[in-house]
């Protein structure tokens, strides 16, 4: 949903319409399919540019900036909420290989997915 997408409901309520529509369109993104701004523009019935200028107007973000947001918002709630590992969670968010997950959540985060799921999995004292 919209709202899982990290988007305050209080603040929906001032988005414009075409944005609102973008942003469903992104909350079905499937993360192991290449985004294509080109196809949501489109979608929406706007250029490219249009959008990232109405999507950094009212959210602060292009579209693919929020897109990469919400995936890193994704990546680090499953490493700390569950046991999944962290090759899957990769896998599932679209990327190509385990390697390229860490490096992209360390650049991101300044931890390493094993720093960021350590916590969830330490057993109860």
């Amino acid at each position: 949903t919209v709202l899982a997408a990290g988007v305050v409901p209080a603040r929906m309520a001032g988005l414009d319409a075409l944005v609102l529509a973008a942003l469903r369109q992104l909350a079905r993104q499937d993360w192991r399919t290449p985004f294509r701004e080109k196809s949501l523009a489109a979608a929406t019935g706007l250029s490219t540019g249009h959008l990232d200028r109405l999507f950094v107007r009212q959210l602060g973000l292009t579209p693919r900036a929020y897109l990469q947001k919400r995936r890193l918002e994704s990546a680090v709630a499953t490493l700390a909420d569950s046991t999944v590992p962290a090759k899957k969670i990769a896998y599932d968010l679209g990327f190509s290989s385990a390697s390229h997950f860490t490096h992209w959540v360390r650049r991101a985060t300044g931890k390493s997915p094993r720093e960021i799921s350590r916590p969830a999995r330490r057993p109860a004292a």
